[in-house]
């Protein structure tokens, strides 16, 4: 598989500064540097884990996919090309090339390649930082030819699924980096939530600690979800996206052996250790744009 990880989210926020300031004061993220609208933050050495964009309208701008540098980068972008897909050149700082895709439903994906790593892995910062950006959740009105798109060209594979609810997509060794859920009829697309991973289960608690310090309330968990195994917390961000902290995430090394399985709709399947989400859990959502 050529695509090797979900490597950022980039998020539209007419409150661009309150946006930074989650992201570095709740989060732990650092700003590495501003080119016009946009501001590029980091939790480790990469250049960037998250964009930033001052925009009338809060949304999801685009989901980046990191791609194998080199000739593997050419011939997937001309295998999405070829399955039908709008690809056109983009400048990404930090990014050595990046390509965008205009996928059904609206979404956006950037496929990049060469992503700088010359930020220094500590940092003073609040809280705990992630050690990454881990995975997006996306709600499509064209769910099934997102994932025609996910398994067809760009080499995801299915993981796990509620069927008919939300599926999990691999293209690493991490349980899921891409989910998908169906919306409602007429309601568009766009991202339910994205998602950094900590280091083990004290870093959760703390993470926990620093939210209730700073006025912040989880919406939901600490819990374990069924699929994936991940110990998971949720809350809001400045502009009404759900955030994910999440550790302990299952890793698929059998690739090839590995059968995806079926849970059904009960709340157990979605958090082991009680409760169900709460009832409006699933109506935050950030749109395209």
């Amino acid at each position: 598989m050529s695509v090797s990880r979900v490597a950022y989210v980039e998020l539209s926020t007419p409150e661009l500064e309150r946006s930074v300031a989650h992201a570095t004061d709740i989060l732990g993220l650092r700003e590495v540097e501003r080119v016009g609208d946009r501001v590029y933050l980091t939790c480790n050495e990469r250049h960037h884990e998250l964009v930033l964009r001052r925009d009338a309208t809060a949304g999801i701008a685009a989901v980046a996919l990191e791609v194998t540098a080199g000739q593997a980068f050419a011939e997937l972008v001309a295998s999405v090309q070829a399955a039908g897909y709008r690809c056109s050149d983009a400048e990404v700082p930090g990014v050595e090339r990046a390509v965008r895709v205009s996928a059904p439903g609206g979404m956006t994906f950037d496929l990049i390649s060469g992503m700088a790593t010359d930020q220094p892995r500590r940092f003073n910062s609040v809280g705990r930082s992630p050690r990454k950006f881990g995975h997006a959740t996306l709600v499509s009105d064209a769910a099934e030819e997102l994932e025609q798109l996910l398994c067809g060209p760009l080499g995801f594979r299915l993981s796990d699924q509620v069927p008919g609810v939300l599926s999990w997509f691999r293209c690493s060794a991490d349980h899921h980096s891409v989910a998908i859920m169906p919306a409602d009829a007429g309601s568009g697309s766009g991202m339910h939530h994205y998602a950094f991973e900590l280091e083990g289960w004290s870093d959760v608690e703390a993470f926990a600690d620093h939210l209730a310090i700073n006025g912040t309330s989880l919406i939901w968990g600490p819990g374990r979800h069924g699929p994936g195994r991940n110990i998971f917390t949720y809350h809001l961000d400045p502009i009404g996206g759900v955030v994910e902290v999440f550790t302990d995430l299952q890793r698929i090394d059998d690739d090839e052996g590995y059968e995806p399985r079926s849970w059904p709709m009960v709340p157990l399947s979605l958090n082991e250790w009680g409760p169900a989400p709460p009832p409006d859990f699933f109506d935050h959502v950030l749109p395209t744009v």
